[in-house]
Parts: structure tokens; sequence; C-alpha cells
């Protein structure tokens, strides 16, 4: 089993790349409840995106749980330079449902869905293979992980994408091909947790 986890809260800056953002206060205290909610399953390891969002949830949890994090390039967020900031929840998404139903275009420039989906994929395989009889997490972004889910399980990636919070992760099987378990910081009736 793998966890994989979207990152904490950012503080939104609309003059800087989403690349750059870092947690708010409370995305700190977030990343907190990420650690406790992933306890049960007692990851063994942290891997994390280089972005600094994820980078530092992913410390905070390492540190609560007393165990290591490493960062890897290829856990990055779906690049998209040319994704303008949207000035509404809706507009985002609906950018982000038309980038899903396009996964081989380059939509946004930097890359397709499916590029950024296979990137991923070959990065959770070697840890996978490497982390034998434990239980890795990895601290990554929604639209990356929703895709690589959704093609492991054939769940509808925009769905898995709506379903995730800042934070929230998903237990996955990745030989069962199916999700065992989920959890998101704030619960709602059409989460993954129904």
């Amino acid at each position: 089993m793998i966890l994989l986890a979207k990152h904490s809260q950012s503080a939104v800056d609309p003059a800087t790349s989403p690349t750059t953002w870092v947690l708010s206060t409370a995305g700190r205290r977030r990343a907190v409840a990420l650690a406790a909610s992933v306890r049960l399953h007692t990851p063994t390891r942290v891997f994390s995106s280089p972005e600094p969002k994820a980078r530092e949830t992913a410390e905070i949890v390492a540190a609560t749980l007393r165990v290591d994090v490493a960062v890897l390039d290829a856990l990055r967020e779906h690049e998209r330079p040319s994704l303008p900031f949207a000035t509404s929840r809706e507009a985002f998404e609906r950018e982000i449902a038309d980038a899903f139903a396009r996964p081989t275009e380059v939509v946004f420039g930097g890359e397709s869905i499916e590029a950024a989906r296979r990137r991923f994929q070959e990065t959770v395989e070697r840890i996978v293979a490497t982390t034998t009889g434990e239980t890795p997490l990895v601290v990554t972004h929604g639209t990356v992980l929703a895709t690589y889910v959704a093609g492991l399980t054939g769940h509808d990636p925009f769905a898995l994408w709506r379903g995730l919070d800042l934070p929230s992760w998903i237990a996955l099987d990745v030989d069962a091909r199916a999700i065992v378990d989920s959890w998101r910081v704030t619960p709602r009736p059409d989460s993954l947790n129904d």
C-alpha cells in the first residue's frame, strides 16, 4: 500500500507562480492534522514534490511522525505555466476539467496530463519497489495525484480531483488497483470517505 497526499493549504499570491507558494498559517495547522490522520497506516518514509507548499507539508508530517523525508522532482504538479490565475473556484475547475478531457494535449503549455501521469507513475513505481514491506507517504499535488489514481483504478480523474482537499490523502493498493482508504481535512457529503 502507498499513501498519496495532496499538500496542505497554501498562502495564495496571485502575483507569483503557484509553484512558489508556501503554506499559510492554517495550512501548517492542517499539515499537523494530516500527520495525525495517517498514523494508523504507520508511514515509514515520506517522499515529497519539490514545490514549497508540498515540501513544507511533507516536512511537518515527517517531523511529527519522526520519519525521513526525501524530495523527488518527478513528484511535482502537472506543469501548466500558461494557465491564467483564476478569479473563481468555478473558473479554475472549468480549466482543469478541460485539461482532464484532453489528456494527451498540452493545454496550458508545459506538459499534457498524460505526460504528467506517466512521470508520476514511474516515480511511484520506483518508490513502491524500494519500500517493500513499508507504507510510504507521497506528498504531491491534486492534478497529478488524481490522474495517476484514475489511470490505475478506472475512476474519473476530475471527480477524484474535486474530492481532494488541502490536505487530503488516498491509500492505494497498487497491486489490486484499488483505493482502500481516504481522508480529507474537511469532510463533506460527496467526499471519497463516503
